[in-house]
């Protein structure tokens, strides 16, 4: 039976890839889906009708990363997203995250409807929450998760960390992207710039702290014959940071925010991809990234840091390599590996779309999703 869906997001969407594959499978699958997010900061429309459903936005100016400094606006978010939710009418609300879960619990509860809570990070794990309030945060959230009719999560690793009570209820959706494999038009999108180097790096996602972009940019300034682009977004003060730091290399250019396709056709001329992560943060170590799959999706080799959940897929697929840290020399170091073994490197990608046409590829999580809300 076809329901109404309304997932509820605490960010900027687009660009959330998650959020959009997941309404574009339940949208497939027959529901009627809308979104209701948080604009932080661009100038986005209010409404906006997207393939899947309407996207509603409340427009409540406030940045990333600023940990309980953004307590007050978060207040206000819940009690706007309740308000709203309560002259909604739907059948499930999707719930994104614990800083979305709960007005959204509480709403749904109230007018005796579902809830789907799917966890994309562990919000008392983020390196923005300080340690004195993690126990607090991390007790809520296992507590508001047992109120949940359905729980998701984006990887195993993440599975002993909820009540066991929960985990019956569970379903994994992997962050893998839909296959678009030969069917990239790199022409059609005049943003991605063309191939100078024999040599391409590429990262494409959040540019925030602990994902080495600086240290990576470091390690391919010094590299020769090599290139770097950088994509996406994040706090002002850390894209400011990272553009003055390559500013100084002329082998690296940024060009801002891509959507999904843009972002894909970057990556697909990409020699090898770089999906870091810094273990110290509680997050990182689940780490279960976009980049990943999007890599193997695409057939290209990928490189992970020690101490991460990604570390053992890719060692166990075989399709990149692992650095032992996020050092501009152990990065200098698989760059110039990857760049003289190009047999070798095309090998690895070849094993990871071998994996992804078998484990990740999106239909399965679309079958997943269907079986959830059956």
């Amino acid at each position: 039976m076809a329901k109404k869906i309304i997932i509820t997001r605490a960010c900027d969407v687009p660009p959330d890839v998650r959020v959009e594959k997941i309404a574009d499978s339940l949208c497939s699958l027959g529901h009627s889906v809308s979104v209701l997010a948080w604009n932080r900061g661009d100038e986005l429309p209010r409404r906006e009708i997207r393939s899947f459903g309407e996207i509603r936005r409340f427009r409540i100016r406030a940045g990333y990363g600023y940990g309980i400094k953004l307590l007050p606006k978060m207040l206000w978010f819940w009690l706007v997203l309740f308000a709203s939710l309560l002259k909604e009418r739907f059948d499930v609300v999707h719930a994104c995250d614990f800083d979305t879960l709960p007005p959204a619990l509480l709403a749904a509860k109230l007018k005796g409807k579902k809830l789907v809570y799917d966890i994309f990070d562990f919000y008392a794990e983020g390196g923005s929450v300080p340690r004195a309030l993690r126990p607090l945060i991390r007790f809520a959230e296992k507590l508001l998760m047992r109120l949940a009719d359905s729980v998701i999560v984006v990887d195993e690793v993440r599975l002993p960390y909820l009540p066991d009570a929960v985990t019956r209820r569970t379903e994994i959706i992997y962050n893998s992207p839909p296959d678009m494999l030969g069917r990239l038009e790199i022409s059609s999108f005049p943003r991605v710039p063309p191939k100078n180097c024999r040599f391409r790096v590429v990262y494409s996602g959040n540019l925030i702290d602990g994902r080495y972009t600086l240290e990576l940019a470091e390690a391919v300034g010094r590299s020769d014959g090599t290139e770097m682009i950088i994509a996406g977004f994040g706090p002002k003060q850390f894209v400011d940071k990272l553009v003055a730091k390559i500013s100084g290399y002329g082998n690296i250019s940024y060009t801002g925010k891509l959507s999904l396709p843009e972002s894909l056709a970057l990556v697909s001329t990409a020699d090898t991809v770089f999906s870091l992560n810094d273990p110290a943060i509680p997050n990182n170590k689940m780490a279960s990234s976009n980049k990943l799959f999007e890599t193997m999706m695409l057939g290209k080799p990928v490189v992970v840091n020690r101490g991460t959940a990604m570390e053992e897929k890719v060692r166990t697929l075989n399709c990149g390599l692992v650095v032992e840290d996020g050092s501009p020399e152990s990065l200098a170091d698989a760059l110039c590996f990857l760049r003289e073994k190009p047999t070798l490197a095309r090998q690895m990608g070849e094993s990871g779309r071998r994996a992804y046409e078998k484990l990740y590829d999106w239909k399965f999580m679309t079958d997943r999703l269907a079986k959830l809300y059956q």
